[in-house]
């Protein structure tokens, strides 16, 4: 089934990413960018705030279409996957390089512009690579599978940071792995 540019699924998916883009340039300020403790998105007064929410309901969205359309609209998939993928690598690149202070909005919305421009890139690149974005699906589930049973205690199962790393990477490559052997039913799952 191929997909029109002007379709109404191509319109809502560029919907969903302009959601997710504009919720988190208008965010209030953030007291520290910190994923230890899970306060990625709180204020500093421990209230969440509006790009949080936005940036959440967004991420939900696509990982609606991601369960439900995934194997029917395929291309888009893989599109939605390398946008995801690519822009949430170079937004983390770009924090570790040099995070911006409480007053630099201004550098904030560069980053946010630059990671939303090599999100579009990664997704139309991946959209010529087909055998890539399906490899990267297959990450993405194994990944999300890998991460929901480290969540099932609090604290985490495994403790040490590098036990954490080996069992995410194991989970990924046999997520990449089984997209091949099994390409339908691990597009559906993943």
């Amino acid at each position: 089934m191929a997909v029109k540019t002007g379709s109404p699924m191509v319109l809502a998916v560029l919907a969903l990413l302009s959601l997710l883009m504009v919720g988190t340039a208008n965010a209030e300020t953030v007291k520290e960018i910190n994923t230890d403790d899970g306060s990625l998105a709180l204020s500093k007064h421990g209230a969440l705030i509006a790009s949080g929410i936005i940036a959440g309901i967004a991420l939900i969205l696509i990982g609606f279409f991601f369960n439900f359309f995934g194997y029917k609209l395929v291309k888009v998939l893989i599109f939605l996957a390398g946008f995801c993928v690519v822009g949430g690598l170079v937004l983390y690149a770009e924090y570790k390089i040099r995070a911006p202070q409480e007053d630099e909005k201004g550098r904030q919305l560069w980053y946010l512009g630059i990671a939303a421009i090599c999100g579009l890139l990664g997704g139309a690149l991946l959209l010529f690579l087909y055998k890539v974005g399906l490899a990267l699906v297959g990450a993405l589930g194994g990944f999300a599978l890998a991460s929901w049973i480290l969540a099932m205690k609090s604290g985490g199962l495994i403790h040490s940071d590098v036990g954490r790393i080996l069992f995410i990477v194991a989970f990924v490559l046999v997520g990449m792995a089984v997209v091949f052997f099994i390409e339908r039913p691990a597009i559906i799952v993943a």
